[in-house]
């Protein structure tokens, strides 16, 4: 992968970015696939890329996975409190409380009763 990179898809440019950051010059040595610079030529006496690029890659991707899967247990606590949170539904806090405007008291649902009752018997007869 590093060889093929190295390579196939980065350009002169890319090389020549790489050898001034990490120091080096070409892949192996100056003399394989160098990007010539003031400090990169074929008699330079810089290493290869390589084993630094290799490590530089390898630095990265760690990196990246402790910060990945360190995240992880964060994502599970607040999954679980959102699922604590959610089921949080009793008495005081919405369930089984109906809002004021539909409260019927006594009288209203004796006069509801009766109206049911009189289109009931007028339907079906009495």
């Amino acid at each position: 992968e590093v060889n093929q990179q190295w390579s196939q898809e980065l350009g002169a440019a890319g090389r020549l970015t790489i050898q001034s950051v990490l120091g080096c010059c070409g892949y192996f040595s100056p003399f394989v696939e160098a990007a010539v610079s003031a400090t990169c030529y074929p008699r330079s006496i810089l290493p290869g890329c390589k084993q630094q690029f290799f490590e530089f890659q390898e630095n990265a991707l760690t990196r990246w996975y402790i910060v990945s899967f360190g995240l992880v247990p964060v994502h599970i606590a607040i999954m679980a409190a959102g699922l604590l949170c959610s089921n949080h539904v009793t008495y005081r806090f919405g369930k089984g409380m109906m809002p004021k405007a539909y409260r019927l008291s006594r009288e209203a649902m004796a006069v509801v009763m009766e109206q049911c009752v009189s289109q009931l018997a007028d339907q079906y007869g009495a």
